[in-house]
């Protein structure tokens, strides 16, 4: 199973720097992306620099969370912003609940 944490940024470089590596560090099993709202702030450059194992989208204008689905390819995907990088964790719960429901595919 596939599973996807798409964190959603828009000028979040202060966030990024505090929290990501804690989901980079709980997510080995899973694909991180981050997707950029038209930043003008560093947070691309830094997460290049500091997280090449992420993927990065850079969208042309802030499209908030409607976007975020259609630009990834897993079996399941977490959805979190960037203020909410501190409270993540529910990878495992994704995983266990997809399995209890034999669901391939959401």
């Amino acid at each position: 199973m596939r599973i996807g944490i798409a964190i959603l940024n828009w000028n979040g470089i202060n966030l990024l720097k505090s929290h990501l590596k804690g989901v980079v560090d709980k997510s080995e099993d899973s694909t991180i992306y981050i997707i950029d709202n038209n930043s003008d702030d560093d947070s691309l450059e830094f997460v290049k620099q500091n997280f090449p194992q992420v993927k990065l989208i850079r969208l042309d204008k802030n499209y908030g969370f409607p976007c975020v689905v259609g630009e990834t390819k897993n079996d399941l995907i977490e959805i979190i912003d960037n203020i909410t990088l501190s409270n993540f964790g529910k990878t495992e719960g994704l995983k266990k609940l997809s399995e209890k429901l034999h669901m391939k595919s959401i």
